[in-house]
């Protein structure tokens, strides 16, 4: 199960550290507040573990909630990152499109260290050559298009469907699967690979 900890107990966030004590997927940790004294308020009143610092919450967890003032989402989201933290950010995700674009940034990169970190590891060299066919495919349907003159924003957007397309396709077509044991093989492996509690 994923130990998860959220950043900020305001109106939002005591919503999600609510959902997440009923949730039968995360096991929540606690809370850190900026507001020490509205902290200790909620800890109180709802049975939450309060945490002193940012650091020491993170440190605690797998995952991070991030529920604080908009203009404070930048910081936290990059300080959980590279820590190696799973993050989810409250809309929006961050007062500029250049800190939100910071952020995905150096979320993708940390995936791509993790995947990097299990390159020799027989599933994720399967994946990395499907996924590099897929893209040599898409790069010449686009240089095809652009040959034929059309614009750069529709070959753009042809590509992103046609990966897209690309990815969701064999999953799509298992669960969805004349026979029963294949929709079932189907589901197990969604629910192993995307939906299980942490090991």
């Amino acid at each position: 199960m994923l130990k998860v900890g959220v950043l900020g107990a305001g109106h939002l966030g005591k919503i999600h550290l609510r959902l997440l004590q009923q949730s039968q997927k995360y096991e929540l940790v606690g809370f850190y507040d900026e507001n020490q004294e509205n902290g200790q308020k909620i800890a109180k009143e709802f049975g939450y573990k309060q945490f002193k610092t940012i650091a020491t919450l993170i440190h605690a967890v797998d995952v991070i909630d991030i529920v604080t003032p908009t203009l404070s989402h930048y910081k936290c989201a990059k300080v959980a990152i590279k820590s190696g933290k799973h993050v989810f950010i409250e809309k929006p995700i961050s007062n500029t499109v250049a800190e939100a674009e910071e952020i995905i940034d150096a979320g993708v990169k940390s995936f791509v260290h993790w995947l990097d970190q299990r390159s020799d590891v027989p599933l994720i060299q399967q994946l990395n050559q499907q996924a590099e066919a897929w893209r040599a495919a898409e790069l010449q349907r686009a240089q095809k298009m652009l040959a034929k003159g059309e614009p750069v924003e529709a070959v753009l957007e042809a590509m992103a469907k046609g990966l897209t397309q690309k990815m969701l396709h064999g999953a799509m077509s298992e669960l969805h699967a004349d026979e029963a044991h294949a929709r079932q093989e189907a589901r197990s492996a969604i629910e192993h690979f995307f939906l299980r509690p942490s090991r």
